[in-house]
């Protein structure tokens, strides 16, 4: 018998996992209604790992350095568009070396996010209920956003 043949397969452990999960994403999006999957799991890379440069986390997330570069100016404190990011990740130069490498690091902000992460991992009762209090860098509630906006 496979568990796509058993109707119990979905342990209550498996259960409490699934619902960790949930509440862990549910975290990036209360900061941004609309977050991308992959913001979201370029984030846990940077906190997995601070200090990688630009190549290795694109080499860690299997994507173009050009798209993990659109990510991180998202995840950072002034978007591609020039509007308020998110504030999540910041980039730093690494001394006199060469000045095109740059390193990424989680902010003040990215760390707190993170933390907030991996305790919804724990929680047991399903969908986290997040505090009221503001996520957002610009101190903006959590309301929808134009950005957050469909078209």
């Amino acid at each position: 018998m496979t568990e796509q043949d058993d109707p119990h397969w979905f342990t209550p452990e498996l259960r409490e996992v699934a619902i960790g999960l949930a509440n862990a994403i549910s975290v990036m999006l209360f900061i941004r209604r609309t977050m991308p999957f992959q913001y979201v799991m370029t984030f846990l890379q940077i906190a997995q790992e601070e200090g990688l440069s630009i190549t290795a986390l694109a080499a860690r997330r299997e994507l173009p350095v050009s798209t993990v570069s659109r990510h991180l100016l998202d995840l950072g404190r002034t978007n591609r568009h020039k509007h308020p990011g998110l504030g999540l990740v910041r980039q730093a130069t690494m001394g006199h070396h060469d000045q095109r490498e740059h390193r990424v690091y989680l902010t003040e902000r990215g760390v707190e996010v993170a933390r907030l992460m991996l305790a919804a991992l724990s929680r047991r009762s399903s969908l986290l209920k997040m505090p009221r209090a503001p996520l957002r860098p610009d101190g903006r509630s959590h309301r929808r956003s134009k950005e957050d906006r469909e078209p």
